[in-house]
Formats: C-alpha cells, structure tokens, sequence
C-alpha cells in the first residue's frame, strides 16, 4: 500500500489527504495549528467555495506546459468535481439532520 504525507490541513491538503486516502493509500494529514482548516469556515460565508463556474485554462497560472495543465484539467473534469461536492454537502446534511 502507498503511503502519502500530507502536509497542511487548508482546503488544498485536506483535499489531497481524502483523495489519496480514497485511492487506497495510508494517508497522514499534518497540520502545524491545533485548528487546521479555520479559513475554510470563514471562507464563502462559512462554506467554502472551492469550484470555478466554469474551466478557462488561460486563467490558471502554473510554471507548467500548457499540455500539463490539460491533462491535469482534464483528469478531474469540473462536473465531477460539482457532483462530488453535491454528494458530500447532501451527506453532511444528512449526519446534522438525522
């Protein structure tokens, strides 16, 4: 089993902690602050709005190829990404609500 350190509890890390955990790897999220993770509620009026309206690779700045970026865009496409949030922000519900 792959082992991945993630370093940072902020909206990035976070992410990259469930999606290697997700993959199967033996995942470590490091966080140097006992509150890791404090910007992201104060961030969008307490949700955090982490999701372009739509995907512009022009808009993106990276020291990357453009072929790069491509295939980095096109390997998590943005209705994927919708549809996950969908799923999580319905499960949260469901967990305060139930």
């Amino acid at each position: 089993m792959p082992r991945v350190v993630v370093v940072g509890a902020g909206a990035a890390g976070t992410m990259a902690a469930i999606f290697a955990a997700s993959a199967g790897a033996d995942t470590l999220l490091l966080e140097r602050t006992e509150d890791g993770g404090r910007k992201i509620l104060i961030s969008g009026g307490g949700r955090c709005n982490i999701l372009p309206s739509s995907v512009d690779p022009t808009r993106f700045v990276t020291d990357s190829s453009p072929h790069t970026l491509r295939n980095i865009l096109r390997s998590w496409p943005l209705a994927e990404q919708i549809a996950r949030q969908i799923r999580n922000a319905e499960s949260q519900q469901e967990s305060v609500v139930g």
